[in-house]
């Protein structure tokens, strides 16, 4: 993802890789960091749908 910022002069344009899960639920969760987004997802999964997800089941469902 590009974020453009104003700095006076003109406009930057700064990369930022955020990435994302959309639940079959309707939930999307996102973090900056993919081992955060792994925690909050894992603890989604546990607590709305009684499901313990593998990192690689989340690296499956991630989108960056």
């Amino acid at each position: 993802m590009n974020k453009q910022i104003a700095n006076g002069e003109g406009v930057i344009a700064m990369s930022q890789e955020i990435f994302s899960v959309e639940c079959p639920c309707g939930s999307v969760l996102t973090h900056e960091e993919f081992a955060a987004l792994v925690v909050e997802v894992q603890a989604h999964a546990k607590g709305n749908h009684n499901m313990d997800l593998t990192v690689e089941d989340i690296q499956n469902m991630a989108s960056n």
